[in-house]
């Protein structure tokens, strides 16, 4: 019988530290699995064993076994097993970190995986971010770069033919404007203010009535002198020493023409004589200050013409301390200055006033853009200052 429960113990498929041993109905050993002097089944582990079925941990953390057993119920024998706890669970250890590193693995790879796409998608997106800012900002002449034909390249290149399509209608409209521009310029070359070729030719009449014949030649050649200055000047640019002539001969006519109700002061740094101008930058300002400030005024007045240098910036004023504009008013001219330059909404004639300073303000601002400005101070009853500030030319 011995030698059976040993071929029985050879072919248990016991794990190697797994001990089995049977016991009689007294719990005495009949047969182990290992050898005699292995302290396994102590007498108080044995003690622990009853009829039946059962099972229970016996051992301390480092040899804790869970040892399982049954009773036969043919002869009351019991088989008993012993097995170590690493084994029982080494498996299941083994299983959980395989879990955990297959775990690892995978998310470092899905990492790795979407940072790669993100690359892919997102770093176009931005491109096309910073483009679409950029043309914001007016830069109408920057493209996307296109390197691939799915569908972010195809977006890339929808927007580089609306860029292309936008530029090219900003710049014909702007060239539209330009000659627009020029049509206007024309037009003030050519013209003299009605009113003003009105109220000159009655004052030569009136003068010619008393045969002021002195007053009337001076009247008479500043006219002239105005008209040849228009003619003979073909050029957009002039000098502010030829401004400044203009500006003389027309103020010689309103003086004769209001007598001395005008006084008009020039107060100019003499190395600024020959510095660049467009043509018929002063004289529609002071017209301004005449029609608008000086005339509806009771009384004398005076207008001030001042040009300095201001760091590298040239400043040009003309005051008047006539009757002033109106709060109203004032802001309504101020929005027509700031109006954008390619709307259509350009005065092409003087009707309600404001049309030179306008002119004026357009041709630089066409020019120099934001190295010109211009400013209005006004207040009704006491005056206006127009101050024109031109801090580079671009010759």
């Amino acid at each position: 019988m011995l030698n059976c429960f040993t071929l029985i113990g050879q072919n248990d498929n016991l794990s190697t530290n797994s001990k089995l041993i049977i016991l009689d109905q007294n719990n005495q050993q009949v047969y182990a699995s290992f050898e005699q002097s292995e302290p396994v089944f102590r007498k108080e582990m044995l003690s622990r064993i009853s009829n039946g079925s059962g099972k229970f941990w016996y051992g301390g953390e480092q040899d804790n076994l869970l040892v399982t057993y049954t009773q036969s119920d043919y002869s009351n024998w019991k088989v008993v097993l012993a097995m170590p706890k690493n084994e029982i669970f080494g498996s299941l250890d083994r299983i959980k970190t395989a879990t955990l590193l297959t775990a690892l693995i995978a998310f470092l790879v899905t990492i790795f995986i979407s940072f790669l796409f993100g690359q892919r998608i997102t770093n176009p997106i931005l491109d096309l971010y910073k483009t679409i800012n950029r043309v914001k900002r007016g830069d109408f002449s920057v493209r996307v770069q296109v390197a691939r034909s799915d569908e972010i390249g195809r977006i890339a290149m929808n927007f580089n033919d609306m860029q292309v399509e936008l530029q090219n209608l900003i710049e014909s409209k702007y060239i539209y404007q330009i000659k627009l521009q020029q049509v206007e310029l024309a037009m003030l070359y050519s013209q003299i203010n009605p009113h003003f070729l009105y109220n000159t030719l009655d004052s030569i009449k009136a003068m010619a009535d008393y045969y002021d014949v002195d007053k009337i030649g001076d009247m008479a050649q500043s006219l002239a002198d105005m008209f040849r200055y228009n003619i003979k000047n073909k050029d957009e640019m002039v000098t502010l020493r030829e401004e400044l002539e203009q500006i003389d001969s027309y103020m010689n006519i309103q003086g004769i023409r209001f007598e001395d109700k005008i006084t008009y002061i020039q107060e100019i740094e003499d190395d600024l004589l020959d510095y660049p101008l467009l043509k018929m930058t002063l004289q529609p300002i002071v017209e301004n200050a005449v029609f608008h400030g000086v005339e509806p005024k009771m009384g004398k007045s005076t207008i001030r013409l001042m040009a300095h240098k201001e760091g590298e910036s040239l400043l040009i004023t003309v005051s008047d301390d006539g009757v002033g504009i109106s709060a109203e008013r004032l802001k309504a001219l101020r929005n027509e200055l700031r109006k954008q330059l390619l709307s259509e909404d350009i005065p092409v004639s003087a009707a309600g006033g404001g049309i030179g300073i306008r002119n004026v303000y357009a041709r630089y601002a066409i020019r120099l853009g934001e190295q010109f400005e211009c400013e209005i101070e006004s207040e009704a009853g006491k005056g206006t200052r127009v101050t024109l500030m031109i801090s580079s030319w671009n010759m």
